[in-house]
Parts: C-alpha cells; structure tokens; sequence
C-alpha cells in the first residue's frame, strides 16, 4: 500500500486465502479490483446479516427458515465487483426485514411464528406462518367447551 496522502493508494486483504484489493482514489471512495470474492465467501457474509437478523426476532418469537436457493440468490444479487458484499445487509433489509415488521406489528407474526424464505420468479418470497396464541379465544372454541360440558 502506498503511504496516505493526496494520490491514490492501493490495499490487498487476504481474506479466507482469497486476495481482494482495493484501490483509494481521491476522496477515499474505495473500490474492489483484481479477482471478485469466492462465492462461498460471499455466502458466509450472507449468514452473517441473517444470524444478526434472527438474532433481532428472537425476541419477537419469529423464526427464519432460508433455504439454499435463496442464500445463492442473495448471493448473485448481493454482491458488486467495485462494491464489494456491502449492498448486502441493504438488501435483506427490503427483502426480509422491511417486509416482516409489519407482520410483527400488525399482522400474522404478533404473537410469533415461522417465516420461510424461498426464491419465486427470481425474487425473494416470504411464507409466514403465525403461531397459535394459547391465551386467545376464539367464540367457537368457547361454544364447543359449553357443549362439551353438557354431556
């Protein structure tokens, strides 16, 4: 690398034995060159957000199931040569994240459940499942026990 100052300078990272290097132009802008990332690599990004986002619904009872063909998608469209896998986190958050808060707030994921994650037409699609509350009742279920008492 050349030593910081007013003209460009070029940094090689060895990263997992892959070398990437990136070139600094005025500004600071970085931008990747030489040889892209190993998709494996890219992969082992793509568990990170969503080890981070599960980790965030957690708490909100809602469990991700995503399948390989949707980490390979993210894969494929997650990842620019010039800027690296940082398109990324900005990614799963339209895809997954912004989707399911409304389903958390408002909608089927309140009290929790399962959401998977599978590729339709080339995007991403979202399965959601609610979980049975087991401190809600429904009018039927409270007929049905009257009923039953009956007998």
């Amino acid at each position: 690398a050349q030593p910081v100052g007013d003209g460009p300078a070029t940094l090689t990272v060895d990263v997992g034995g892959a070398q990437q290097q990136f070139h600094f132009a005025q500004g600071g802008a970085a931008q990747a060159i030489g040889p892209s990332l190993d998709a494996s690599i890219i992969k082992t990004v793509v568990d990170k957000f969503l080890v981070e986002l599960q980790t965030q619904l957690d708490d909100k009872k809602v469990v991700v199931h995503v399948e390989d063909e949707a980490i390979d998608w993210f894969v494929k469209h997650g990842y620019d040569k010039a800027m690296g896998a940082r398109p990324m986190l900005r990614l799963i958050q339209n895809k997954i994240k912004k989707p399911l808060a409304e389903d958390i707030l408002f909608g089927e994921l309140v009290n929790g459940g399962d959401v998977n994650v599978t590729v339709d037409n080339d995007d991403i699609k979202l399965d959601v499942t609610a979980a049975i509350a087991s401190n809600v009742r429904r009018e039927d279920d409270e007929d049905l026990r009257e009923e039953n008492l009956d007998v």
